[in-house]
């Protein structure tokens, strides 16, 4: 079981060195910030914005239950309002 072991982490520190060979590779800022942030955040990442920002785990717990609450509050539009007023278009 010890040399599975040994192979298992001689194949991480390979992966990790072709990572950082790729990562000496960019160029772009941007991505650099998007993986820092992916490294650096210990919520899981499920999903970007459009604009390139990540959506951890815990966001999108957070704006689900936001609007839950707003549905609760009356705070929404229905598709029949939403279709009434593309009649007004």
């Amino acid at each position: 079981m010890e040399i599975n072991r040994y192979f298992v982490d001689m194949d991480l520190q390979a992966e990790k060195y072709l990572l950082i060979e790729e990562l000496m590779k960019v160029q772009d800022i941007k991505m650099i910030t998007q993986l820092k942030t992916i490294l650096h955040n210990r919520d899981q990442v499920i999903a970007y914005e459009a604009d390139g920002q990540p959506i951890t785990e815990s966001q999108m717990r957070s704006d689900i239950l936001e609007a839950k609450e707003r549905i609760k509050s009356g705070q929404y539009t229905t598709q029949e309002d939403l279709e009434r007023e593309a009649e007004n278009w």
